[in-house]
């Protein structure tokens, strides 16, 4: 039957699909270009660009990429998308996720070396304004000396276990939307700012510290932050697991202004021993 604008609406539906398919297959086009780069011999730098669409499977972004921008881009079926630095050009690296939405048990990891980093890069890590109901955001393994990681104007929000695929050591129970495991951080600084950080699973945390992290001349701020733990008497806002250590060495500092917190548990938990 036609509407009143003369169109049928299955040829709406079918057109609105083709819109949703060609956006797709643009997105993995593009996915598929930087996966193929890691088989190619580097010889020019990859700027990957990303806007609009959606990653619904696991992706590793490395070899050959300087910059990646993703932009309103939805991660959603429990997916891990992988920023491998180790495998990233030397120089000025920058990865920045703008308004994008993690749904769905996503797991966003930032990946450095798993040995002493390489000494000619740089890190720049930016992410603003994310939206969802159901995500990790990790940092694991050794960043390059100076990266700079901003993490601004976000809600990050963790409604369930998550399926750590690139974590040995993490279990299902982990439910943080913010994770820094087995990482050293030298001349670096993280920054949390007028941002939400929300764990609703039982015994989760709004921020998780595990595998020993060690910050050698760096500083970890969180400025403007709520951190939200409601899964019963075991939830925290921040854990440090109890087989891990937070070290802080030549005047590292580990800044908190105005920090909320709201918990059902326990406050800043260092350890269980």
């Amino acid at each position: 039957m036609w509407s009143a604008e003369g169109a049928c609406p299955r040829s709406r539906h079918r057109v609105r699909r083709r819109a949703i398919t060609a956006v797709r297959v643009a997105l993995l086009a593009a996915l598929a270009l930087a996966a193929a780069a890691a088989w190619m011999p580097a010889v020019h730098a990859v700027v990957l660009r990303l806007r609009g669409g959606t990653v619904d499977r696991a992706i590793t972004v490395g070899r050959a990429v300087e910059t990646v921008l993703m932009e309103g881009v939805s991660i959603t079926n429990g997916v891990a998308v992988v920023f491998d630095v180790a495998a990233m050009l030397p120089g000025a690296l920058r990865i920045e996720l703008r308004n994008c939405v993690c749904d769905g048990g996503a797991q966003i990891y930032v990946r450095g070396y798993s040995g002493e980093p390489a000494s000619d890069r740089s890190l720049e890590v930016s992410v603003s304004g994310p939206s969802g109901s159901y995500c990790s955001l990790v940092f694991m393994h050794n960043l390059p000396a100076h990266t700079n990681v901003t993490v601004r104007d976000s809600t990050i929000v963790t409604a369930g276990p998550m399926r750590h695929s690139q974590l040995s050591g993490l279990t299902d129970a982990v439910a943080s939307p913010l994770v820094l495991h087995a990482t050293s951080l030298l001349q670096t600084q993280l920054r949390v700012s007028n941002t939400v950080l929300r764990s609703l699973h039982a015994g989760g945390s709004a921020v998780h510290v595990g595998g020993g992290v060690d910050l050698l001349s760096s500083a970890v701020v969180l400025d403007g932050v709520l951190l939200e733990a409601s899964g019963g008497p075991t939830a925290s806002a921040m854990r440090v697991a109890s087989s891990s250590r937070l070290s802080l060495r030549s005047h590292s500092v580990f800044s908190v202004t105005n920090v909320s917190v709201l918990s059902s548990g326990g406050g800043f938990v260092l350890g269980e021993r």
